[in-house]
């Protein structure tokens, strides 16, 4: 799938697990410690609840969780949150 384009027709934000799309961003980390459904349900929820959310994407085999935000998120916070719950973010995609 390829980078949405910026009105100039760059990729927005290439390579560096980040796009823009109109009145937000997406942003993609990498969990350490997800093997199963409820895990990425867990995931999800803790992710959901911080302020600003909009989607959570989460893909337990790579390890790969998507946050689309109305924002960027303050990466304390998401990190915070998932390890109240036993995960460890191990940084962008």
């Amino acid at each position: 799938m390829a980078s949405p384009a910026t009105p100039n027709g760059d990729a927005a934000a290439s390579g560096t697990g980040e796009t823009s799309e109109a009145g937000g961003v997406t942003v993609t980390y990498v969990v350490e410690g997800m093997v199963c459904g409820h895990c990425a349900t867990s995931v999800t929820e803790a992710i959901t609840g911080l302020d600003g959310v909009r989607d959570v994407n989460v893909d337990v085999q790579s390890g790969q969780v998507s946050v689309s935000s109305e924002r960027e998120l303050e990466e304390a916070a998401l990190a915070r949150a998932l390890d109240d719950i036993g995960y460890e973010m191990s940084g962008r995609a």
